[in-house]
């Protein structure tokens, strides 16, 4: 440990901002490196994951499986005297837990089993399976990683979306848990692994899992690619938390809620920090949680919030770009240990850290938030088996009401009278037995969505919709009475996005009143005088709708707009714009002398005119102080977004305009701030996750082509980069892939831009929520 020693007195410690606490290094590499689950046992000893397999690189020096180490402070001084391995062999090792009666359980990718160490020589020499994953998914961290125990001895495992692979989750005792697609779930069986069986639904990555209490179980579920933040949830029995992977990463299709925006599907407790990864209870009704993106560790107060929760958070820790906290455990004699990844890097990479936290008094006892008449009220109906007290309770608008009443009515012997609720006077009645019949694969779903498709509540209809997509039951020929939604009730953008997606997945052409407008329509919008708000946002959409226009005509109506001083200024810059990406403005010269400020600004930029500035930033901070200061318009950054010259659309997607390489970011401000936001564009090769890492593929033809790789489900690959179209591969015609450090994004993209662009792009990233 004389290493550790040396070396935590040159690493400057991330910064405590509660003045009670002191953190200090404990234990650093060599004698750990890529850490990731924590867990401490009754005698005070850390049992710590040390991953080796986690992307090694070709030329990692090894060793070639994971470890298990353990780290004891024998005389209680606060250091550790001895680091030994506890077990090794392992693959894909993501945490630890110790049960109720000692026994450490470890979570792998693909299952989990218990080691113990029966001779007491301080190495396990036995490895009991408890449940195991089959699947083809093999990436390391989307399976199984959560572990936790609940204080009445079951065993809760979280799993990630494992790319939408079909899986089967096996028990001890033969009985299986199976899906496709669904995203992540939580699972839960008994210490032995029987009895195994699906408690919650609708995740991404539920990787840290904590019991507050006798009965709260809360996840940290990260990450949500381009529908942030990530989530802190409430665990129940039977809760849908609305992510589906078969409906792409990315979280924006309209199947698809994060926040409880869709019927049946529950919102979250609050959000947390990017990858968030590890919860533990802590104070009088909190949790800590630790966010590896943001290198910090916050504080999450929790209070009742109907029958469910919601939370305050602060940060107590902040670290620099190399805190990279992961798993938090809490030791017998009050201090708080935290492992940390150290660097930005997916690969393992030889790096690695165990901070100690300690308080003056002791670490506050944990506690249960108080338990409200309403969450009461949830536990005991998910029991009840009596029809008349769940169709009243499917009248309460608290989603967590209702959706203990739909679980509880999937009961057996509750069909009949879910069948007869479909008739009930109250519309929420009316979804709840629709959610439940589904949920019990009813033997009339055809019926029974065709009922519901003419429902004069818009919910019911929505949720109809997407069963009718996701299930298929509906036979050839009657896959057209989705129409219905669109007619038997008042519809909403919702509603139509959600029709336009089921009519898309089931083949069919788009209704009338569904169907996006064409070049012919929107050109008709630019025609007429916008006499009230809703005539402009009419001209604003067929304005930016038009920037993807086959016709000539197209360039001939917006040219004329943009020229026509009796319109809307912002309106006429958009067009400007638009007319850039087209490759239009040739005749907008005019519009140098335009009365109009922001039409000049926009004529600038579509003409390369832009004034030179002699005193730019130079640096990251530089830059984030220039888009801080001043006044920002997010309008105006819309049109840097798109300015051929800057060129964030050709990769980026915002409200179904751009490209498709990048994230979408059509909700980036809720899970970035202006300091990330800066660092995204000054050094987008920070921080790039394999899956979005460029690709170098050379081709047994010759070709070097870069990208970002997809695999297609028929096997093929496509080979995705900006401006051009996606180039299909077999794995035959690859001679060679490598993965690059360097980001798809270009360096040096604030270049391109005056200071008041950049401000005016940030402020429209901004408003993105």
């Amino acid at each position: 440990m004389l290493l550790t020693l040396l070396l935590a007195a040159a690493v400057a410690p991330p910064s405590v901002l509660d003045d009670t606490f002191t953190i200090s290094l404990v234990a650093a590499e060599p004698d750990i490196v890529t850490p990731i689950g924590i867990a401490i046992d009754r005698r005070g000893r850390l049992f710590v994951v040390e991953s080796h397999t986690h992307f090694p690189l070709a030329d990692y020096p090894g060793p070639k499986h994971d470890r298990i180490k353990v780290f004891e402070d024998r005389d209680r001084d606060g250091r550790f005297e001895t680091v030994s391995v506890f077990a090794d062999d392992l693959h894909h090792t993501m945490n630890l837990a110790f049960a109720p009666d000692g026994k450490l359980y470890v979570a792998q990718r693909d299952r989990v089993f218990v080691l113990e160490d029966r001779n007491r020589d301080g190495r396990a020499e036995t490895k009991t399976p408890v449940v195991v994953v089959k699947s083809a998914g093999v990436y390391p961290h989307n399976g199984l990683g959560g572990l936790t125990f609940s204080p009445d001895g079951w065993l809760y495992i979280g799993m990630g979306e494992n790319m939408g692979l079909a899986y089967e989750l096996v028990g001890t005792d033969g009985r299986t848990e199976a899906g496709e697609g669904e995203g992540g779930n939580v699972f839960r069986c008994r210490p032995d692994g029987r009895r195994l069986e699906r408690v919650a639904t609708g995740f991404w990555n539920p990787f840290g899992l904590a019991f507050v209490g006798s009965d709260v179980l809360l996840a940290v579920d990260n990450d949500p690619d381009a529908r942030p933040p990530n989530r802190l949830l409430d665990v129940v029995p039977g809760a849908d938390f609305g992510f589906r992977f078969r409906w792409g990463r990315n979280g924006l299709h309209p199947f698809e809620a994060w926040n409880g925006e869709l019927p049946g599907t529950r919102p979250m407790v609050g959000p947390v920090g990017e990858a968030a990864s590890g919860i533990l209870p802590y104070g009088a009704a909190g949790v800590l949680v630790t966010s590896w993106g943001d290198h910090r560790i916050e504080v999450h107060k929790l209070r009742p919030s109907g029958a469910s929760l919601a939370a305050q958070w602060t940060v107590l820790v902040k670290g620099d770009d190399n805190f990279r906290p992961v798993g938090v455990a809490a030791s017998p004699d009050g201090s708080l240990y935290v492992t940390d990844w150290v660097d930005r890097t997916y690969n393992v990479h030889g790096k690695g850290r165990i901070w100690r936290l300690t308080r003056k008094g002791g670490l506050p006892r944990p506690s249960a938030p108080a338990k409200s008449t309403a969450r009461l009220r949830m536990r005991k109906l998910l029991a009840e088996k009596k029809a008349p007290a769940l169709l009243v309770a499917l009248e309460d608008k608290d989603p967590f009401i209702h959706g203990a009443a739909v679980t509880a009515l999937t009961s057996p012997g509750l069909a009949s009278a879910a069948l007869g609720a479909v008739n009930h006077r109250s519309a929420r009645v009316r979804l709840g037995a629709y959610l439940a019949l589904r949920r019990g694969k009813h033997p009339k779903s055809p019926e029974l969505i065709e009922r519901a498709l003419g429902d004069a509540d818009e919910a019911v209809r929505t949720a109809a919709l997407i069963w009718a997509a996701e299930d298929r039951p509906l036979t050839k020929g009657r896959e057209r009475s989705i129409d219905e939604a669109l007619t038997a009730g008042p519809t909403t953008p919702s509603l139509i996005r959600v029709y336009a997606a089921a009519a898309e997945i089931l083949g069919l052409p788009p209704a009338a009143a569904a169907r996006a407008p064409g070049e012919e329509e929107l050109l008709a919008r630019l025609g007429k005088p916008a006499a009230g708000a809703a005539e402009r946002k009419a001209q604003e959409e067929a304005v930016w709708r038009l920037a993807e226009a086959k016709s000539p005509d197209a360039a001939t109506v917006l040219k004329a707009f943009a020229l026509d001083r009796s319109r809307d200024p912002d309106l006429r810059a958009d067009a400007v714009q638009v007319l850039a990406l087209l490759g239009a403005v040739n005749g907008l010269d005019a519009l140098h002398k335009d009365p109009s400020t922001i039409v000049q600004q926009a004529a600038r930029r579509a003409l390369k005119q832009t004034n030179s500035e002699t005193v730019r930033p130079t640096d990251e901070a530089g830059w984030r102080m220039a888009a801080s200061e001043g006044k920002s318009d997010p309008r105006a950054g819309r049109r840097v977004f798109f300015h051929p010259g800057i060129g964030c659309f050709r990769c980026h997607r915002v409200d179904g305009v751009g490209g498709q390489v990048g994230p979408e970011l059509s909700t980036i401000a809720r899970g970035m701030d202006l300091e990330k936001l800066v660092g995204s564009i000054v050094a987008p090769s920070r921080e790039i996750a394999p899956e979005n890492a460029a690709r170098v593929i050379e081709t047994k033809d010759g070709r070097t082509l870069n990208g970002l790789l997809y695999k297609e489900k028929d096997g093929t690959l496509l080979l995705k980069a900006a401006g051009v179209d996606p180039v299909p591969l077999r794995p035959d015609e690859i001679k060679a892939d490598t993965r690059s450090d360097v980001s798809l994004m270009p360096e040096g993209l604030q270049e391109t831009m005056t200071i008041q662009d950049f401000r005016d792009l940030m402020a429209f990233l901004l408003a993105r929520k």
